[in-house]
Parts: structure tokens; sequence; C-alpha cells
């Protein structure tokens, strides 16, 4: 009877603790909300020089993607933000594609090539998704040409009934086959509000 006494103080004491770190954990990782600055990072342009994000995002808005190369979501959302960006221009909107979680940095830079998707890269990106509060994959957000978040996906989630058409779908591939074009959707209509 004493043994499990002694047990439950520790289980209690250990609960007390988890219960009084939890939040200083949480706050360390906050995420970034719509209406704040875009906390910025380093890029590497196609002709070898650098940029950060609150240059680009000056000039037009731009699209801070959050991905890894095994994410089929990932996979079923990538042709829709380039058709994005063929039909805005690079003039008027820009992409950032920022891995994370990849086993090997090649792995994401060998996917989009293999794609030919125009988008901006950083590769092993896990900082930024640190600096971001980003925890998974895909994450995006538009940043507006004030440097501020005016869409973060995660605060916009789409229902299931609207995302599956009502029917009930099993397995990742088709999951994000039809979560795509509606998070594409409600990525245009933002995009279309950008002055």
């Amino acid at each position: 009877h004493h043994r499990l006494s002694e047990q439950l103080v520790q289980l209690k004491t250990l609960a007390l603790i988890l219960l009084l770190c939890a939040p200083a954990v949480y706050a360390a990782e906050a995420a970034v909300s719509e209406g704040q600055v875009a906390p910025s990072f380093e890029v590497a342009l196609a002709d070898g020089q650098a940029a950060d994000l609150a240059t680009i995002s000056k000039t037009r808005p731009t699209v801070v993607l959050f991905w890894a190369s095994w994410c089929p979501y990932c996979k079923a959302l990538m042709p829709h933000l380039q058709s994005l960006l063929d039909e805005y221009g690079s003039e008027k909107l820009e992409i950032i594609a920022v891995s994370i979680r990849e086993d090997a940095p090649e792995d994401a830079e060998n996917y989009l090539m293999s794609q030919g998707y125009d988008f901006l890269r950083v590769l092993e990106g896990d900082p930024v998704a640190q600096a971001w509060g980003v925890r998974g994959t895909p994450h995006f957000f538009l940043v507006g040409t004030d440097g501020r978040i005016v869409f973060d996906q995660s605060a916009h989630q789409i229902s299931p009934k609207r995302r599956f058409g009502g029917k009930e779908i099993k397995g990742h591939s088709d999951r994000a086959a039809r979560a795509a074009p509606a998070w594409a959707a409600d990525l245009r209509r933002a995009i279309d509000q950008q002055p």
C-alpha cells in the first residue's frame, strides 16, 4: 500500500512538472499569424545571389510554402501553385519553397528540378520553420507587399465535406488530390485581394 501511494505522489509530481513546462514549450514555438510582420530569411536566387524575404515581398505578394519531398499533400499542391505563378507572372507573384524535415537536402532539389517548378528554394529550411512555428507540411502563407502575413493556410482549414465532396476518402494520396484545389482556391482569393 505504501509503495502505491509513493508512485501516485511521483505521478502527480511528474504531471505538475509537465503542466508547468508545457506553456513555455508552446510559447517558444508560437506560430506566426495573419497581420504579423513575416519573419525574414535568406533565399538563394537562380543567379547565385541571395535576397531575403523582406526584400522580395516588397515588390510582389509572396507565397512561403513549407514542404517536404516525401509529403503527398505537398506534391498534390505544387502543380496548383505553379499554375498560379504561370497565371500571375513572376512580376506579380513569387513563391518560395522552404523544404523541411528532409533526409537529404538534395531530395528536395531533385524533386523540384524533375517537376520543372519555378519556385525560389530554401533547402534545409528547418530553422526557418522553427522561427515561423511551422510543425507540419504542407503549410503555406501569403506575405503582402507591406511585409505582413495576409493569409495563413492553417487559419483557413477546409471542412472535410468541402475538401472531400461529402465522401469518405481513404489514403493520403486521394485526400491530397482533393484538398489541393481547395487550398489553391483559398490562396487565389487572398492574392486577388492584394493591392
